[in-house]
């Protein structure tokens, strides 16, 4: 069956905003130092396969891809680093058969670590994810 077009209105993105998921998971996908682009293509279309057949699974859904940064010795809240590494995963979803018009970006900056930031890089990994939301909408 064809995806559904999902419509969503400018207001329904802000909104969506603080809709609680029926699905959230995060992913480790590592990028180039102080870019957008993928260390590994192969490795990040391993990782973001299983997130875009959900993505088709759950097709009249939203999907809310937040970028996050590990701590540098300042509080990037909403840093541009974080949205256009979030944007690239939106990219791989959209090359990928998944509607544009369904995804929210979000960079979260250094806003949301998950663990403390002084640790090794191996430690901090879990700090520079990519959280992915599946929501749904009323129409």
């Amino acid at each position: 069956t064809a995806p559904k077009t999902v419509e969503i209105t400018d207001e329904q993105r802000t909104e969506a905003l603080d809709i609680p998921s029926m699905l959230t998971k995060s992913c480790t996908i590592e990028f180039h130092p102080d870019t957008a682009k993928f260390q590994d293509n192969a490795e990040a279309a391993a990782i973001l396969d299983e997130f875009v057949e959900i993505a088709k699974i759950l097709d009249g859904t939203i999907i809310q891809i937040e970028g996050n940064l590990n701590y540098n010795g300042k509080i990037y809240s909403g840093d541009s680093l974080s949205t256009k590494r979030a944007e690239t995963v939106k990219k791989y979803f959209v090359a990928n058969g998944i509607d544009a018009n369904r995804i929210i970006v979000v960079g979260n900056g250094n806003s949301k670590m998950i663990v403390d930031p002084a640790g090794s890089v191996e430690d901090t990994m879990p700090n520079r994810r990519t959280d992915i939301f599946f929501k749904t909408i009323g129409a």
